[in-house]
C-alpha cells in the first residue's frame, strides 16, 4: 500500500533554489521556508476515500504558490505528509509530531477531524479541512471548513419554501442526516414556518446489510400512509436510492396523479448532467448495462414532483483542472500508481474534493500573505516574526472569513461565515425535457438546473434566482400548494349539506357555461376573418421590439453592410445596412424599407406576408414579421449568428474543403427547390449576401418575395461602383428588362438558376462572382446585357483559371446553369442530380456528418471490444477440453 513518510521538496523546486543561489544570492537569502501539513486518508475503513484521487490538486496549489512573485514572495512552501488511515489515535499523534517538527499548518484530516481540530487549537495552528462534516469543529477559531456543511444546505431550502410560500412542510431524513434535520427545524422556526412531522429512518444500506424490517419494499409504503393526510410538501433528507424508495411508494398511493404533492430533495454532491437520472431511476434498473428510461404518465408526474437542492456545477474549465489532478497524483511527493484493468489504463475519478482542497491551500496562502504585508510595512520579516504569524491560526482563520467571498477554481464565487464554514453554491433542479445521452443510453427527459441561489451581504439566506428561460414544469400545470383550500381537516371551509343548493348551482354554472361557449365561438370566427384580412399572424407592434434604434443603426457582426454595400432588387428599391434587435427574447435581423410618402399596404401583399410567415424550411431564412408604419416598413427575419455566406467566401481564414463546400452547395439547392414548389414561384433576388449561416453551420435562402414592396421602397443613393456590384449576379435577360420602364418587377426560375450558377463559382474560385477580371462592375453589367451576335462567346467568368480546377461535372453544371438562353438552364432538381457526386454519399448538413463520424468511431471501440470477448472465450473453452482430455473422467 501506498504511503508518504517524511519531508518532500520535489527535484525541480531544488534544482530552480540552486541556480537562484547562484545568481541572486541577496534574492534567495530572503527566502524562508515554511512546511505545511497534509493529512489525506489513503488506507482504512473510510468509505469513498479520496487520498489517492485528490492529493494531486495540493501539489498544483503549491507549485503554483511556490512560482507566484506576487503573493507570498518571501515564503516558501514545503510539504509534509502522512495517512491517517482513518484512525484518530494515528491522526492525533501524526499531528503532536509534526507540530514538534515545525509544521504550522494542517489541511485535512479527511472524514474526522473534531478531536484532531481540538489538538491543533492547543498550539493554536491553522487546521483547514476539504472533507470533514463534525459539526462541533465549527466552533474552533482556529479551523475553516471549505467542504460545505449540510447544515448550509438548509438556508437555500428554506430560501425555496420561501419563494413558492411552502411555510409547512414535513422533514424526513435517514439518521446520518439527524444534524442537517435539526438545523432545517430550528431555520424554519426563525421564519415562522411550521413543520408538520420530523421522521427518521434507518440508512437505507444498513438496513440490508442487518437484514432490517426497514429493507421489506412496504416500509415506506406504512411511512407515507402515516403522514400524507397532514402535509403535502417533504424535504427528504438521505440518499437517492432511499428518495426513490420514497417516491414509489407516494406514486403507489395515487400522490401523484393530482399534481397536490411535492419532494424536495437536498444532495451535498456536485450537479453532473451525466448523472442527472440518479434522483429518478436506481443505477439496479440497468438491464445489461443499459438504462431503460420510462415514458409513462404516472413516471412524468413523479418526476415532475420533484425538486432538487444540489451543489452547483463546475465551469466548463473544470475538467482541465481534474486531468491535471490526475497527472500530478502520479508525481512525487505522491507517486500514485495509475490503475491498471485487464492490461488497460483507465482514469480515476476525481471528485469536487479536488477543488476543496486546491482552493484551501489558495485562501490560507493569501490570508497569510495578507498578514505579513500588514505585519512588515514599518520592520523588515525575519523569521521568527514569519513564525509567529504562521502559527496564529485564530488570526489566519479570522483573515480568511475578512477575505471571502473567494473565487473558487470551479469558477464559481464562495464565502465563508462567520464560523469559517463555507456555504457553497447550490443550484436547484426539476424534470424537463431535454436531450440527455451518456454512451448508448439515450433519454428525453433529465434533471436540469432551473435556478440557483445568490448569497448577499449581511444576510442570512440566500436568495433564489429562477432561471426565466427554464420554467418549471408542475405537474397539471399548477404549482402545489402547501395545504389544502379548506385545511387539511376541511377546517376552513363551512359545510352545507344541501343537495338543492348544489343543483341550482351547478345548473346555474352549466347555462352560464354554455351561453359563454356560444358567444366565444361567435367572436372567434369574427377575429379569425378579420385576421385573415388585415393579417394579424404577421403584423408585429414595435413596443414589442427591444434594442433596435429606429432611424440609428445597430451594426450586426456581418461584413455584409461593408463589401456588398446597399444591393437593390430593382431601380427604385434600397436595403438598409444590416441591423439587429431583440425581439421575445431572440435576437433577429430588420431590413427597413422606407417610402417618401405615406404608403398603404394592399390586402395582396398582406396575404404574401401570410404566405411568408407560413414558410417553414431548414434551408429558408424564416419571415418572423412586419412592423407596419406610415413612412416605412421593418421587415424581421431570424438571425444568423454566422453571418452571410458572402462573408464566409471573402474570410480567408475560414478554410472550405470538398465536404464543407458541398453541405453549402446542397443546402442551397434544397432552399431554391422548396422555393420554386411553393406558391412564391422564384426568389428574384439571389446572390451570395443574400444566404446566410446558422451556428450549426446550415444555409438558409433569405430575402424573398415582396418585390413591389421592395420596387416601391425609397431609394438612397450607394455610388455607381456599389449599385453594378449588387447586379452581378442577375441573369442576362432579366438586366435588359431592367431598361424597360414597363417592364416586371421580380424575377424568374431560370433566373435564380443563372445566380446560382455565379454563386456555384463565387463558392469555389473565392475570388468573387466573377474573379479577378480587373474589370469595373459596371462594364462587367454593359457587357452581360449586349446582345450576343453570332459566333460570339458570351461573357463569363473565367472557369479555366480555378485553382485547384474542379471535377469536370461540377464546371459542366456550372456553365449549363449561366446559358444565354433561358430554356437551356437546368431546373434545380437536375442540378441537385448532377452534383450529388459532391456529397459522395452525405445526405445531412457538416455538423450531422461530423456526428456521425465520431459515432462510427464509438461503434468501432464497442465492435472491437466484442472481438476480444469472443476470442478470450474461445481461448477458455480450449483450456476446458484440454483438461477433460488430459484428466482421468471421474475427475473432470
Amino acid at each position: 500500500m501506498i504511503e508518504g513518510d517524511g519531508m518532500w521538496r520535489g527535484a525541480r523546486v531544488l534544482v530552480l533554489a540552486a541556480l537562484s543561489l547562484l545568481a541572486e544570492p541577496s534574492l534567495a537569502a530572503k527566502k524562508f521556508n515554511l512546511t505545511i501539513g497534509y493529512l489525506p486518508c489513503i488506507t482504512g475503513d473510510l468509505r469513498d476515500r479520496q487520498g489517492l484521487t485528490i492529493s494531486g490538486a495540493l501539489s498544483i496549489a503549491l507549485e503554483e504558490l511556490n512560482n507566484n512573485t506576487s503573493l507570498l514572495p518571501d515564503v516558501e512552501l514545503l510539504l509534509e505528509w502522512h495517512d491517517t488511515k482513518f484512525d484518530t489515535v494515528t491522526a492525533t499523534r501524526l499531528i503532536t509530531d509534526m507540530s514538534c517538527a515545525g509544521v504550522v499548518a494542517f489541511f485535512g484530516p479527511e472524514g474526522r477531524c473534531h478531536t484532531e481540530a481540538i489538538v491543533a487549537q492547543s498550539r493554536n495552528l491553522p487546521m483547514i479541512s476539504y472533507r470533514c462534516s463534525d459539526y462541533q469543529t465549527s466552533t474552533l477559531s482556529n479551523f475553516a471548513r471549505l467542504e460545505p456543511p449540510g447544515a448550509q444546505a438548509t438556508k437555500s431550502v428554506i430560501s425555496l419554501l420561501r419563494y413558492y410560500r411552502w411555510n409547512k412542510f414535513s422533514i424526513l431524513y435517514e439518521e446520518s442526516w439527524v444534524t442537517v434535520a435539526l438545523t432545517l427545524e430550528n431555520h424554519a422556526k426563525k421564519n415562522n414556518m411550521t413543520v408538520n412531522h420530523q421522521r427518521a429512518v434507518i440508512d437505507g444500506y444498513k438496513c440490508c446489510e442487518d437484514k432490517m424490517t426497514c429493507c421489506a419494499p412496504g416500509f415506506w409504503y406504512q411511512f407515507i400512509q402515516d403522514t400524507k393526510n397532514k402535509t403535502r410538501i417533504y424535504v427528504f433528507l438521505g440518499s437517492t436510492s432511499g428518495l426513490i424508495e420514497m417516491m414509489t411508494a407516494m406514486e403507489s398511493l395515487h400522490l401523484f396523479s393530482k399534481g397536490e404533492y411535492m419532494v424536495i430533495f437536498v444532495d451535498m454532491m456536485t450537479y453532473s448532467p451525466k448523472e442527472a437520472l440518479k434522483y429518478l431511476i436506481k443505477t439496479e434498473d440497468r438491464v445489461s448495462t443499459k438504462l431503460i428510461c420510462p415514458n409513462t404518465i404516472d413516471f412524468k408526474k413523479r418526476a415532475q414532483s420533484l425538486l432538487v437542492v444540489v451543489s452547483s456545477e463546475p465551469s466548463s474549465d473544470y475538467e482541465e483542472f481534474t486531468n491535471k489532478v490526475r497527472k500530478y497524483n502520479t508525481l512525487a511527493p505522491f507517486t500514485f500508481k495509475e490503475s491498471v484493468f485487464v492490461n488497460q489504463f483507465f482514469s480515476k475519478f476525481v471528485s469536487i474534493y479536488a477543488a476543496y482542497l486546491y482552493d484551501s491551500v489558495k485562501l490560507y496562502a493569501r490570508a497569510l500573505d495578507q498578514i505579513i504585508k500588514e505585519e512588515t510595512r514599518n520592520e523588515p520579516l525575519t523569521e521568527a516574526k514569519l513564525r509567529s504569524i504562521a502559527t496564529n491560526g485564530t488570526r489566519i482563520v479570522a483573515k480568511m472569513i475578512q477575505s471571502s467571498p473567494y473565487k473558487s477554481i470551479t469558477g464559481m464565487s464562495i464565502r465563508l461565515d462567520e464560523r469559517a464554514d463555507s456555504e457553497g453554491n447550490f443550484s436547484v433542479l426539476a424534470f424537463k425535457p431535454t436531450k440527455y445521452q451518456d454512451g448508448d443510453v439515450n433519454c428525453s427527459y433529465s434533471m436540469i438546473p432551473v435556478g440557483h441561489f445568490q448569497h448577499q451581504n449581511k444576510r442570512e439566506f440566500p436568495e433564489y434566482k429562477l432561471n426565466p428561460r427554464l420554467p418549471i414544469d408542475w405537474p397539471d400545470s399548477v404549482k402545489p400548494e402547501d395545504e389544502p383550500s379548506c385545511g387539511f381537516l376541511n377546517e376552513k371551509c363551512p359545510k352545507d349539506d344541501s343537495q338543492i343548493t348544489s343543483l341550482v348551482v351547478a345548473g346555474t354554472l352549466a347555462v352560464t357555461l354554455f351561453c359563454a361557449l356560444v358567444v366565444t365561438i361567435s367572436i372567434y370566427r369574427k377575429w379569425k376573418i378579420e385576421q385573415e384580412i388585415e393579417g394579424l399572424l404577421w403584423k408585429i407592434d414595435p413596443q414589442e421590439i427591444a434594442g433596435y434604434l429606429g432611424s440609428g443603426l445597430v451594426w450586426s457582426p456581418s461584413k455584409l453592410s461593408l463589401a456588398s454595400g446597399i444591393s437593390c432588387e430593382s431601380k427604385c428599391c434600397t436595403q438598409i445596412f444590416t441591423t439587429t434587435a431583440q425581439f421575445k427574447g431572440n435576437v433577429v435581423r430588420i431590413k427597413e424599407l422606407k417610402f417618401s410618402k405615406k404608403k398603404d399596404i394592399p390586402r395582396e401583399i398582406m396575404k404574401e406576408m401570410r404566405l411568408l410567415r407560413e414558410l417553414r424550411h431548414d434551408n429558408l431564412n424564416s419571415f418572423i414579421g412586419a412592423v407596419v408604419e406610415p413612412l416605412r416598413v421593418l421587415i424581421l427575419t431570424d438571425y444568423c449568428a454566422k453571418g452571410s455566406l458572402y462573408d464566409i467566401i471573402e474570410n480567408e481564414d475560414i478554410k472550405l474543403d470538398k465536404m464543407f463546400i458541398s453541405s453549402l452547395i446542397h443546402d442551397l439547392i434544397k432552399g431554391m427547390m422548396f422555393i420554386h414548389t411553393s406558391p412564391l414561384i422564384f426568389h428574384g433576388n439571389l446572390k451570395s449576401s443574400n444566404c446566410v449561416v446558422t451556428s450549426r453551420w446550415m444555409l438558409q435562402v433569405a430575402d424573398f418575395g415582396l418585390h413591389e414592396l421592395r420596387a416601391c421602397a425609397e431609394n438612397e443613393f450607394i455610388g455607381e461602383h456599389q449599385y453594378y456590384r449588387g447586379l452581378l449576379w442577375k441573369a442576362p435577360e432579366l438586366l435588359r428588362e431592367m431598361d424597360n420602364p414597363n417592364g416586371t418587377v421580380g424575377g424568374t426560375q431560370k433566373g435564380d438558376v443563372y445566380a446560382f450558377g455565379i454563386i456555384l463559382y463565387e463558392i469555389i474560385a473565392r475570388r468573387g462572382p466573377f474573379g479577378l477580371t480587373g474589370t469595373e462592375p459596371k462594364d462587367i453589367i454593359e457587357r452581360l446585357k449586349r446582345p450576343k451576335l453570332d459566333g460570339e462567346e458570351v461573357f463569363r467568368p473565367n472557369t479555366d483559371a480555378l485553382d485547384p480546377p474542379p471535377e469536370d461535372y461540377v464546371v459542366a453544371c456550372m456553365k449549363d446553369c449561366w446559358a444565354e438562353d433561358p430554356n437551356l438552364r437546368p431546373d434545380f432538381p437536375t442540378i441537385r442530380s448532377r452534383l450529388k457526386k459532391m456529397k459522395s454519399g452525405k445526405s445531412r448538413n457538416i455538423m450531422d456528418q461530423m456526428m456521425d463520424m465520431m459515432e462510427k468511431y464509438a461503434n468501432n471501440l464497442e465492435e472491437l471490444v466484442t472481438e476480444r470477448t469472443r476470442l478470450l472465450m474461445e481461448e477458455k473453452q480450449k483450456t476446458e477440453d484440454l483438461l477433460h482430455r488430459m484428466l482421468p473422467k471421474r475427475w473432470t
